[in-house]
């Protein structure tokens, strides 16, 4: 069995996960992930609560691959919801078996401060500054949702210029509306092979676009 990274460290914002020379090999990660906060403190948190961003991003890649992968820890509410969703990409893409595994050595079970009951207090909007994403947090201005600006695949992490103005753009319009927002970077998606994974089989044209992002994003904001 595969154990799926070396350590996990967490530096100011940053939290970097180097993954194991035996995941490398296989030729489709590279030797590590990060992911930076600037605006969020996450000293207090578990190491089943900062691994979330990488397990998301790469869970897809076990189960395609068919590989039995260890984790350290895993969260329970996490790991119960791959369990969901794993069948979910069968269903999408039947040609493969995705029969992978992640096998946690531990699991704990984080408490939540969200309330589900009260949908406001917790709503985040992921935002580009784009047509789609003004659109939705302009219909939900009334529940003041938190702005989130991801850097890493539209915005590439070499797009100084581009970063710095998506960044620019989304305080001027968050604070025009009273709103809170947050930036992430990343390199989820470089540290993908993903032209590798897009070569898998032939019903998956896209690895990010028809497998990563959606899971992956929602790992990020986790």
């Amino acid at each position: 069995m595969i154990t799926l990274y070396e350590n996990i460290s967490m530096r100011n914002s940053k939290i970097t996960i180097r993954l194991t020379n035996e995941l490398i090999k296989c030729g489709f990660v590279c030797d590590e992930f990060w992911v930076k906060y600037p605006d969020i403190n996450m000293s207090n948190l578990d190491e089943s609560i900062l691994n979330i961003p990488l397990l998301a991003n790469i869970a897809p890649v076990i189960w395609a691959l068919g590989l039995e992968v260890n984790v350290p820890v895993m969260d329970k509410t996490f790991l119960e919801s791959l369990k969901r969703l794993k069948p979910i990409y069968k269903s999408m893409y039947p040609k493969m078996l995705w029969n992978g595994e992640l096998i946690p050595k531990k699991v704990i079970n984080n408490s939540s401060a969200i309330n589900s009951q009260n949908f406001g207090e917790n709503s985040g909007i992921l935002f580009s500054g784009g047509l789609d994403s003004v659109s939705s947090t302009m219909d939900y201005i009334g529940i003041k949702p938190i702005l989130i600006s991801i850097r890493g695949s539209d915005i590439s992490l070499t797009d100084d210029l581009g970063w710095s103005l998506v960044v620019k753009q989304t305080k001027e319009f968050s604070e025009r509306y009273g709103l809170t927002c947050n930036f992430i970077e990343s390199n989820f998606y470089e540290f993908l092979n993903q032209e590798a994974l897009s070569d898998l089989d032939n019903s998956i044209s896209n690895w990010w676009g028809g497998v990563q992002h959606g899971l992956g994003f929602a790992g990020l904001v986790a």
